[in-house]
């Protein structure tokens, strides 16, 4: 499972780019669906954007304000889906990965950083990497990375997980997006339609639309507690 953005700055009421009440509703299915997935030894991976404060080159940041800086509060996960995440960051089946854009298949793989900088991939590096990225002029050929070099696509190849369930935030952007790519990458999607939310209902149900009738997607409506695993 992908639990996509569910921040302090995209959940928190005082989050920077706080998607509100829709958002904050959906904490316990997030929490529990994260706990099912856990509880039935599934992999769980937190895709968490990641930005650097007065970044000017970020295509972002033409339309959206500061975000998700990182080494701030405001990226840190929200609420019982932080606790959660610190309960079982031990655990082989747990992965917390940065996102360069929208979608999750976007901060590089271990292989593509050691390629890179002729190193072994660890958090210094990703670190530097990130800040190369961000503070120097925007270089599509340096800046694109194809998701199948991301650290997303490297760990699902790596437990050959074929089927991809997401959750998080927002559907009509990082949710969608992911989903996107998971579907160009051949992936089978299921969107859990209690556990994702938005800032506008009206992209958020456009969202669920195109999931299903142009990616293909499942959309459970199922309580995460009454899943079978």
């Amino acid at each position: 499972m992908i639990v996509i953005d569910y921040t302090n700055d995209f959940i928190a009421v005082d989050g920077l780019l706080s998607c509100g009440e829709p958002a904050l509703k959906i904490e316990d299915n997030v929490y529990e669906l994260i706990d099912v997935f856990l509880k039935n030894d599934n992999v769980v991976i937190f895709a968490v954007d990641a930005h650097y404060k007065d970044d000017k080159t970020h295509p972002e940041n033409m339309m959206f304000k500061e975000h998700n800086i990182v080494a701030t509060i405001g990226r840190e996960l929200y609420g019982k889906v932080q606790e959660i995440y610190e309960e079982n960051a031990a655990s082989e089946e747990v992965f917390y990965i940065d996102k360069l854009r929208y979608t999750s298949f976007s901060s590089p793989s271990t292989t593509y950083v050691a390629d890179k900088f002729g190193k072994q991939w660890d958090d210094v590096v990703m670190r530097e990497y990130l800040r190369r990225l961000n503070l120097e002029p925007f270089d599509i050929d340096k800046e694109y990375i194809s998701p199948k070099d991301s650290r997303l696509f490297e760990i699902l190849e790596s437990k050959k997980i074929k089927k991809l369930n997401l959750c998080g935030v927002c559907t009509d952007l990082c949710v969608m997006h992911t989903a996107m790519d998971a579907y160009n990458l051949g992936f089978e999607t299921i969107v859990h339609e209690r556990s994702v939310q938005s800032y506008h209902k009206k992209g958020h149900e456009f969202a669920l639309r195109y999931f299903s009738r142009v990616l293909g997607s499942d959309i459970c409506y199922m309580k995460p507690q009454t899943l079978y695993l």
